[in-house]
């Protein structure tokens, strides 16, 4: 990715996550210090990261609230990111089990972040799953983004950004 195509990104990030990039004396330490695993996913969606890499950390963050699941669709779900990642099964597949999961009238019923996480996730809407798992999380909601970010560095690195500025 070249600085063009950073600044688009920037331009299309949250004043917030734009005054943070500003803030760092260089992408690589704004990557490594990131809290924000959100920040951090929509980034790496942007930058057109492997998809696959991208389900893969993204599993692994809502795995984390997974013992909080009442649907078995939302089960369904997660296990296939899990598969999609592992390069077991293709996008529309994921897909379809992230249709039924919000397609459960028992997801509505109970509105359950972790739920709602696993069938955001499987329909490949990253931000928006990593927001439910933090939302499910034990803790802050900010504690649980810090650790997704954790999470997502180690799966995701600097270099897959591929940013050449």
């Amino acid at each position: 990715m070249n600085s063009r195509e950073l600044e688009t990104i920037l331009d299309n990030a949250c004043a917030d996550g734009a005054d943070y990039v500003d803030s760092c004396t260089d992408y690589r330490t704004a990557w490594d210090g990131c809290d924000r695993g959100d920040w951090m996913i929509w980034v790496a969606d942007y930058a057109d990261v492997d998809r696959r890499k991208l389900a893969s950390a993204v599993h692994e963050c809502v795995n984390t609230v997974s013992h909080l699941m009442l649907c078995q669709s939302s089960i369904d779900a997660l296990q296939g990111l899990r598969r999609y990642a592992d390069g077991d099964i293709e996008e529309g597949e994921l897909e379809l089990l992230g249709e039924a999961a919000w397609d459960d009238p028992r997801i509505m019923r109970i509105m359950r972040a972790s739920d709602r996480a696993a069938a955001d996730a499987a329909i490949m809407s990253f931000g928006d799953a990593l927001l439910g798992a933090a939302q499910a999380a034990e803790g802050s909601v900010t504690d649980a983004l810090s650790i997704f970010a954790d999470i997502i560095r180690a799966h995701i690195s600097f270099n897959d950004l591929q940013i050449n500025c």
